[in-house]
């Protein structure tokens, strides 16, 4: 049992650590989830986040009351809840990146045929918030919710184009440079000259670089402020998405992204940026 200080301002300052480590016992809680581990019972929840079984149950029993988590009644074990749902779409409206985007990509997927993804910057990696499938058999993109490195993605290297170099540095030193498909980028120096490449030229290419026989193309999405919120792809099996036929998608994506930019109070000729080419 914790013990208060007769020293009235220390406690109060221990009574104020009180909520702030409850608050943080359910941040972590939530964190354990992914797509990797999408359910988890108790035990596995305790070990991840280094809490005891008893105190895990708590915090979990608050949350499945909340809808914040839900449990399978077939293998008792947990899994995040639908209001989390709500709570994203939520933050992707005030981002103007929810119905604003939408009408764009299915126009973009109709024109492409190819699968269309939004993603945005979390954590050092690029989480991708929305997509729309390819209705072809053979297909690329990933889940909603997947979280990648963002040197090795179209929508990655387009947003880390767009960072400050030294927020860039500090990204990269976090996640590193690992190698992923066969053409991935892991020389610094390479990566920093191809960045300013994709700023030049408005877009980036994922030739193969995340994974084996899956190309991109990514444009950014600028908010009213001038500022790169997320990027916009096409994405498709290498054996589809030619370069060639990239470079035919290039204006149809270039403007969803622009068109997207404009909902979201962007003008291009008041910051100076280029309007979408081709």
């Amino acid at each position: 049992m914790a013990i208060l200080s007769s020293d009235p301002s220390l406690q109060a300052s221990q009574k104020k650590a009180r909520p702030l480590r409850a608050v943080q016992r359910v941040m972590a809680i939530l964190d354990s989830f992914s797509l990797e581990r999408p359910q988890l019972g108790i035990s596995e929840i305790a070990s991840l986040v280094g809490l005891t079984p008893s105190s895990v149950y708590r915090v979990v029993a608050t949350l499945e009351r909340g809808g914040f988590l839900e449990q399978d009644l077939a293998t008792g074990k947990y899994r995040l809840g639908l209001e989390l749902f709500s709570l994203g779409a939520i933050v992707l409206e005030q981002m103007g990146l929810g119905r604003q985007s939408y009408p764009f990509m299915e126009e973009l997927s109709l024109i492409s045929r190819e699968t269309i993804n939004l993603g945005v910057l979390r954590h050092g990696e690029v989480m991708y918030v929305q997509k729309i499938e390819s209705p072809e058999i053979l297909r690329a993109g990933l889940t909603v919710g997947s979280c990648i490195p963002m040197h090795c993605t179209a929508i990655g290297k387009v947003l880390l184009a767009h960072l400050p170099e030294a927020q860039v540095e500090e990204i990269l030193r976090h996640t590193g440079l690992g190698s992923f498909g066969p053409n991935c980028i892991t020389d610094l120096a390479r990566l920093k000259a191809h960045l300013a490449e994709i700023r030049e030229r408005g877009y980036s290419l994922d030739d193969q670089e995340l994974q084996v026989d899956a190309r991109g193309i990514a444009a950014p999405i600028w908010d009213h402020t001038g500022k790169v919120v997320a990027g916009l792809s096409v994405a498709g099996p290498a054996t589809r998405l030619t370069f060639a036929r990239m470079e035919e998608l290039r204006p149809a994506l270039l403007r969803a992204a622009e068109g997207i930019s404009r909902r979201m109070g962007y003008s291009p000729a008041s910051f100076g940026y280029p309007t979408a080419r081709g």
